[in-house]
């Protein structure tokens, strides 16, 4: 497994940050919330990763890449994140889940329906991902586990049509 890390250069225009991230979204609001910067000027590049496993959808590295950044304009910062590996593990991994997509799409390929089903247990640390996810997206369209259940299964529902 790798460590976690991100690069990132921020400008009081602009935030870029290149990282192996699980999810693009969190990290991109985390972008924005730490530069202070809206989303449209700021870019997430997912880089290839290396052994992932559901630690990298947590996206605090990103936050403290650009934080560290943000006291630098003009120069990218390189953060890897040092930490015991038995540390890393118990901090990091997310409980199962299992997805079931179904999609409907006309004669061209486009896709014209979308619904996602997604069961499992709640990991709290998720929570945030689903909140920038709906923060993003409105509320219909990428949900979230419920708040205040915790070791019970969720399962969340999203449909698309265009």
């Amino acid at each position: 497994m790798e460590p976690m890390n991100a690069t990132a250069l921020y400008t009081p225009t602009s935030c870029e940050v290149w990282g192996p991230t699980q999810n693009g979204e969190a990290a991109l609001a985390a972008a924005s919330e730490a530069s202070g910067l809206p989303i449209a000027q700021c870019d997430v590049h997912k880089v290839h990763l290396g052994g992932g496993f559901g630690r990298r959808g947590r996206i605090d590295y990103v936050t403290q890449a650009v934080a560290i950044a943000k006291q630098m304009p003009g120069t990218p910062i390189k953060l890897i994140v040092v930490a015991r590996r038995g540390h890393d593990a118990l901090r990091s991994y997310h409980p199962v889940t299992q997805c079931k997509l179904t999609a409907g799409i006309d004669a061209d390929g486009n896709v014209v329906g979308f619904h996602m089903r997604i069961s499992g247990a709640v990991d709290p640390g998720l929570a945030r991902t689903a909140e920038h996810a709906r923060a993003r997206h409105g509320p219909d369209r990428v949900p979230g586990p419920p708040r205040r259940r915790r070791r019970r299964a969720s399962s969340a529902t999203t449909s698309r049509t265009s």
